[in-house]
């Protein structure tokens, strides 16, 4: 009787509900053509932005899961931290335009930005805009973020 009480005690130790792990993002509204770009799955290094070439001290690094999750690693005062991303895209059929991401992080933070890669994929570049003017950055694929 007392191993099955304790038994009973421990499951309900461990299932306790942590409302911080909770995070289940939608995408925006009105994205109706939602797919998980399998060319961007992977590990990617800001390597340019608007200024360009991005010092390694203010780099960050992009990984997508190919099902809609990844992370978003960044560097503050040296140390590098992450937080989780959710992602989509969406393909404007026929536009002739690029397709855009939809990026939400877990702090509350989204970002849509219109993408394309070049030379052979290696290369991932992202456009939006915002009250400052636009905005693009290149990230380059490697195999593994430090």
């Amino acid at each position: 009787m007392t191993v099955a009480v304790v038994a009973v005690a421990a499951m309900l130790g461990f299932s306790s509900c942590d409302n911080d792990d909770y995070w289940n993002p939608y995408p925006p509204n009105g994205w109706n053509n939602v797919f998980y770009d399998s060319d961007l799955t992977g590990s990617w290094m800001l390597v340019e932005d608007n200024f360009g070439a991005v010092p390694p001290s203010r780099t960050n690094y992009l990984y997508f899961n190919g099902r809609g999750r990844g992370n978003y690693y960044y560097y503050e005062n040296g140390n590098l931290y992450n937080s989780r991303i959710a992602y989509w895209c969406e393909d404007f059929y026929g536009s002739g335009s690029n397709p855009e991401i939809n990026i939400q992080y877990d702090n509350g933070q989204a970002s849509t930005m219109s993408y394309w890669f070049s030379n052979n994929y290696n290369y991932l570049w992202m456009r939006w805009s915002t009250n400052q003017g636009i905005i693009t950055y290149c990230y380059q694929y490697v195999d593994r973020i430090p």
